[in-house]
């Protein structure tokens, strides 16, 4: 989809689902977007990990290889 450059909006409550496959999010707390930017840059961010996503979080990656339709964790 990148490549065609289009965008998909995703609404979740299960974060490290999300984070797993996005390339870009925007974490919202009390209707306001709280931060945005890639999953590694939310996941890094002190005031993200205190507010929503807590201090033990990990970021798990999937791959998905476009030949083949295997799901890889990173």
């Amino acid at each position: 989809l990148r490549t065609k450059n289009i965008g998909i909006l995703i609404t979740d409550h299960n974060v490290q689902e999300t984070l797993s496959i996005t390339d870009r999010a925007y974490l919202m707390f009390e209707g306001k977007i709280l931060k945005a930017g890639t999953a590694e840059e939310l996941a890094a961010d002190e005031m993200v990990r205190r507010v929503y996503l807590g201090k033990n979080f990990e970021l798990r990656r999937k791959v998905i290889e476009v030949d083949t339709p295997e799901e890889k964790e990173l």
